[in-house]
């Protein structure tokens, strides 16, 4: 596992995934860092992946507390969970 800082928060990443998957996982928290209300497509397009393979990462992140999804406004908007 290793830390990364996001506007300020803490982030713990597993370590023993897939590199590729790390990599990519720090490029999602950047960009929602910069644009929370980004969407996944969005992300998908920054990156040059699929859609389907952003989604799966993100439901990754979403499970493992990492990030979460603001609905309560017009909105949706990407929210970095900080670790603890």
């Amino acid at each position: 596992m290793f830390k990364s800082l996001f506007a300020g928060k803490e982030v713990h990443i597993q370590a023993d995934k897939n590199p590729e998957q790390n990599d990519l996982e720090e490029k999602i928290l950047q960009i929602i860092c910069k644009q929370p209300e980004i969407t996944q497509i969005q992300i998908a397009q920054e990156l040059g992946v699929t859609l389907n393979f952003v989604q799966s990462i993100m439901n990754r992140m979403i499970n493992s507390k990492k990030i979460k999804k603001d609905n309560s406004s017009s909105k949706e908007i990407w929210i970095i969970n900080e670790s603890k």
